[in-house]
């Protein structure tokens, strides 16, 4: 629900209020993929063993924000956001074959009440009617909650709570429209503070989810288009990332400040450029090509032992799109994805290698080059 001021330029704003409750039923059989029968264990290696696990998840907030026009050209937008979670979480572990009525050996329930405040900080200038400059300082956050556990023979270090991980994220940049709307330019320079890191963690052979530590994030982006004549647009975009942890994260076997944020590549670039044609007053059609290049990832961390790195090199992928617009709403689209068949790794699982050093790295690759032809039909009311 929210209130909203009408537009008038001078002071805007908006007010409300948010909620929601969601609740699971979730049933799962636990397995031990380090055995080849999946077994459990002992004493539990010789019974099916389930687990029925009931959650709740309750979130009530506020919000609001205002602008202020301190002349036509600059704006000052500040804004907050209160949010408040209640989540409970249940664990009923059984193995069936054993005690009445299906063999219930461990029942666990946790509950987490938790109350996070962000705030939005976005002045703006327009030193024209088609170039603006700007600044934001938003704050966001994840909830944290409640964790699966383990019944205490396990004895496992895995914490019953995880908290939620927040954001700061400074910017600066600019967004333009020139030279009769026929070239757009944005870009933008950031800095993200990344706290209480939130993490899937593998802990004896269970994921959890864990708080491991803080990070910054620094980045540029730039984005870049220019219509050369009526028919033909090329644009591009890149963007540099510098992900690091700002601290020691022994929950993930990092035992040193600098580690490099997995899945987190230094530089990324694009090309497009997009052709259209028109036949008479009845036919178009539109003929694009785009090209993106990935550059070099690592999964894992360097020197963990149970997070072990891997390093995954960078890839490039070229696509290309004809479409046919013809009368009474139809359409013919003939694509060509992935035209080198380029083995792109996408990201990479290293849990098997913290047991054995030199077992295979299993990857999820990009889709082979495929080639596809869709035909597309609108219906009016």
């Amino acid at each position: 629900m929210r209130i909203a001021s009408p537009d008038n330029k001078f002071l805007e704003w908006v007010v409300g209020g948010y909620f929601t409750h969601e609740a699971t039923d979730e049933q799962v059989n636990l397995l031990d993929n380090a055995y080849p029968t999946g077994d459990l264990p002992a004493p539990y290696s010789s019974y099916p063993f389930y687990g029925y696990l009931p959650s709740t998840y309750t979130e009530e907030a506020a919000f609001g924000d205002a602008t202020y026009y301190i002349t036509p050209s600059f704006d000052i937008t500040g804004g907050f956001r209160y949010s408040h979670q209640h989540q409970y979480y249940g664990s009923n572990l059984g193995w069936l074959g054993f005690g009445p009525p299906y063999g219930e050996i461990y029942s666990y329930s946790s509950r987490s009440n938790q109350g996070v405040t962000t705030y939005l900080f976005n002045p703006r200038y327009h030193l024209t009617e088609d170039s603006m400059l700007y600044a934001r300082i938003a704050s966001g956050f994840r909830p944290g909650g409640p964790n699966f556990v383990l019944p205490p023979s396990y004895d496992s270090p895995a914490p019953a709570q995880f908290q939620p991980d927040k954001i700061w994220n400074y910017e600066i940049g600019e967004k333009s429209q020139l030279f009769d709307n026929r070239v757009l330019l944005d870009a933008d320079l950031y800095d993200i503070e990344w706290y209480h890191i939130q993490t899937t963690q593998n802990v004896n052979g269970i994921n959890q989810l864990v708080n491991a530590g803080n990070a910054r994030v620094r980045g540029a982006e730039a984005n870049f288009s220019y219509r050369v004549t009526e028919p033909l647009t090329i644009s591009a975009a890149a963007a540099w990332t510098d992900a690091h942890l700002i601290t020691k994260a022994p929950v993930l076997g990092v035992y040193y400040t600098g580690a490099r944020l997995p899945l987190s590549p230094k530089f990324n670039f694009s090309v497009n450029a997009t052709y259209n044609i028109v036949f008479g007053n009845e036919f178009s059609a539109s003929a694009n090509i785009n090209d993106v290049w990935v550059g070099a990832r690592t999964s894992g961390y360097y020197g963990s032992a149970t997070d072990v790195m891997y390093r995954m090199p960078s890839y490039n992928t070229t696509n290309l799109n004809f479409a046919l617009y013809a009368p009474d709403n139809i359409e013919v689209d003939l694509y060509v994805k992935n035209l080198f068949d380029s083995e792109g790794q996408l990201s990479a699982n290293t849990l098997n290698n913290a047991f054995f050093a030199n077992a295979p790295v299993p990857v999820a690759i990009t889709q082979p080059r495929t080639i596809g032809l869709e035909f597309k039909y609108t219906f009016n009311d």
